[in-house]
């Protein structure tokens, strides 16, 4: 039976997640969970549901600590990043990100605050697992006396050019465990205040709600489903599994969701994120090799040059690409059983149909705008072989010469 590749729907489990999914989680899962990123991140943790309500929470913070009511933010990223600064009553200000970059530069951050004395924070993403230059963000930060927030919802494992891993420099550090995140628990945020300046008071533990018994179990069988759907797709029966479960509305979505603030992170997916990360040295190496593999053997036209330069030091959430007719490069992949249609980032502030819901106004950011039209994202989870990405690559390279 031919192997069917996706981007996502749950691409970062197997058969033994799935299974254990119906297991009975630890009741001490949530309090493991909190030691063991307080200890790795160096500051005080408080879980959420959902990683743009981590980010919602710092931002209300800040927004307590001083009177300043813009965030930078980059303008390549997704929408619950917007909802999260709008949450918080605070405003952005998208700043493009450099050429043949995910990220913007150093020196447009520094241009940007000499101009604009309003922003009390500012938001690094580090685009796909690939680094910014963080040694001089930060110190433009504290020269400016405003919050460095770094969101890690895509770089759990990368490393600035100093050495220090993601997560170590900011005062506030932000963790995404969403589907198809490098740590993955289905849902799940973390908020790790590492500057004690800032007022703790809206991030203390505090009672929360309990997780809709729907909503939980549409979680907790998330792996179960998705493994079926990839196992099946080939003979035609995932397909319908697949068009079944989304119109029952049984398969998480990670974006347009109203916030859930409110509710705790239940133990089942503390137990998940603790597995993920006890093999993220071992997932770290998966997804560099099969970066390195694109990066070596695709056509040079192809290549972005940051992603390409910084593998080794890259969480490798996916490998991003320069396409032009990515429309028919994504017809034509999908006629050898490789799923990938689902574009990070298809807009500036994506998808594409939450935009007009934003206040980003096009020719805002040109860089941004232009690599959303052109990217291409390749997979570097666990389920797809070394020996399948030489082939995606054969594939990829086959449409640069039609």
């Amino acid at each position: 039976m031919t192997r069917t590749i996706f981007n996502s729907l749950g691409s970062n489990f197997g058969a033994n997640v799935a299974m254990a999914s119906f297991n009975q989680p630890s009741p001490h899962a949530r309090a493991q969970l909190v030691a063991f990123l307080e200890t790795r991140y160096s500051g005080k943790v408080t879980l959420t549901y959902k990683g743009r309500d981590a980010l919602a929470l710092a931002l209300t913070a800040i927004k307590q600590h001083g009177q300043k009511r813009q965030v930078v933010v980059t303008a390549f990223t997704c929408f619950t990043v917007y909802q999260a600064i709008r949450t918080a009553g605070l405003t952005p200000v998208y700043l493009d990100i450099a050429p043949g970059n995910l990220n913007f530069s150093s020196q447009d951050l520094a241009s940007c605050l000499s101009k604009n004395h309003e922003v009390g924070a500012v938001i690094i993403q580090n685009t796909l697992g690939f680094p910014v230059d963080m040694v001089a963000i930060s110190r433009i930060c504290q020269q400016a006396k405003v919050a460095l927030i770094e969101d890690l919802a895509h770089s759990i494992g990368a490393v600035y050019d100093a050495g220090h891993e993601a997560g170590m420099v900011g005062d506030f550090t932000i963790l995404s465990f969403s589907q198809d995140k490098v740590v993955d628990g289905v849902s799940g945020g973390a908020v790790i205040v590492r500057n004690e300046v800032y007022d703790n008071s809206v991030l203390s533990p505090r009672s929360r709600l309990p997780l809709p018994p729907g909503l939980y179990w549409r979680d907790r069988l998330y792996p179960f489903f998705t493994t079926i759907i990839r196992k099946t797709y080939p003979v035609g029966l995932g397909k319908v599994i697949h068009k079944l479960l989304k119109a029952l509305n049984w398969l998480p979505r990670p974006v347009g969701q109203r916030s859930y603030i409110d509710y705790e992170l239940p133990s089942w997916h503390c137990q998940l994120i603790l597995r993920q990360f006890q093999m993220l040295a071992q997932t770290m190496q998966h997804r560099r090799k099969l970066a390195k593999i694109y990066a070596q053997r695709l056509d040079p036209h192809f290549l972005i040059p940051q992603p390409t330069n910084q593998i080794e030091q890259a969480a490798c959430l996916r490998f991003p690409i320069w396409v032009n007719g990515r429309d028919r490069l994504v017809n034509a992949l999908r006629k050898n059983g490789f799923y990938l249609s689902d574009i990070w980032y298809d807009a500036p502030i994506a998808p594409r149909k939450y935009l007009a819901k934003t206040d980003y106004r096009n020719g805002q950011c040109p860089q941004a705008e232009a690599m959303a039209e052109h990217i291409f994202n390749l997979p570097t989870h666990q389920n797809i072989s070394v020996e399948q990405a030489k082939k995606l690559v054969t594939l990829v390279n086959h449409h640069a010469n039609e």
